[in-house]
């Protein structure tokens, strides 16, 4: 997510110059909710069973988070989130080109 937040990321894929501007993908099943996390707006709630997918909106953007959990949480409530970082995918910001 662009802009105002920050996350200790882990190093570049082997090979790519530490001055390349990336875009970071996290699917949506490498969020969790922490205390420590991101303060995302509730906009969609869709229990699946098990799991909790959530539609939040996150710093201006947009985000579809699956938490393999079952929440009561309501729409416009605020849930901390962060991303597994470990998971996290790297892009070429000019060529979108995946890197790694």
């Amino acid at each position: 997510v662009a802009g105002a937040l920050t996350l200790p990321l882990p190093q570049l894929p082997f090979g790519v110059p530490a001055d390349t501007d990336v875009i970071l993908g996290i699917r949506p099943q490498y969020w969790r909710r922490d205390p420590e996390g991101f303060p995302a707006e509730v906009e969609v709630i869709e229990p699946t069973g098990s799991e909790t997918q959530l539609e939040v909106s996150l710093h201006g953007h947009r985000l579809t988070v699956v938490l393999h959990e079952q929440l009561d949480i309501r729409r416009g409530e605020t849930v901390p989130l962060l991303p597994d970082v470990d998971k996290i995918l790297f892009f070429d910001a000019e060529s979108e080109k995946r890197l790694g």
